[in-house]
């Protein structure tokens, strides 16, 4: 059974990987305080629900290190690095595989629509933001992804986190009138 203190830890995860999503989508920025939200949430989940497993810190430091070299290698930012090793405290050891394969689909989607919009948006000749004015959220994204920009990346940790968020807590909610048991 899932307690109401591992929802209320689930849900302000959830907010602060939102949070973090706007300002990435925005400033293409992660601030430091949402990623150690997200950790701090992570860790009091998992010592509140079946005890912190050696396995849990072994799991984020492998993260750290592959993340760390993808962003010294600038193929993901330094934010998207941190945040990547704070999410795998959220979920217990067995689960945190499915998270990652759903941040590398979640993932994969974004980075087909931004090739799409690029392709699309080149055929187009437009491949900049107007240079006077407001030029808006979408036409400011528009000219990064036609220009080649950064990936905001938060988006789909958020989205492949959200969706193992979901996944996991079906069986949770069925564990509340049955013997179920829930892994969160």
């Amino acid at each position: 059974m899932i307690s109401p203190l591992s929802i209320l830890l689930l849900a302000a995860a959830l907010v602060a990987l939102l949070v973090a999503t706007v300002r990435d989508l925005r400033e293409r920025i992660i601030p430091d305080v949402l990623v150690l939200t997200v950790l701090c949430a992570g860790v009091a989940l998992r010592l509140t629900s079946a005890g912190i497993s050696w396995l849990t810190p072994v799991i984020g430091v492998f993260v750290f290190l592959a993340m760390s070299f993808q962003a010294a290698h600038r193929i993901v930012g330094g934010g998207d690095a941190k945040m990547m090793t704070a999410v795998t405290f959220l979920f217990p050891p067995g689960r945190v595989a499915l998270m990652l394969m759903m941040i590398a689909l979640a993932g994969g989607i974004l980075s087909l629509a931004y090739l799409g919009a690029r392709f699309a948006l080149k055929a187009y000749g437009w491949e900049r933001a107007p240079a006077t004015g407001n030029p808006g959220f979408l036409r400011t994204e528009a000219a990064r992804a036609a220009a080649g920009a950064p990936l905001p990346f938060a988006f789909a940790i958020f989205a492949g986190v959200a969706c193992t968020v979901l996944l996991e807590l079906t069986p949770c909610f069925s564990a509340i009138s049955s013997s179920t048991s829930c892994s969160l």
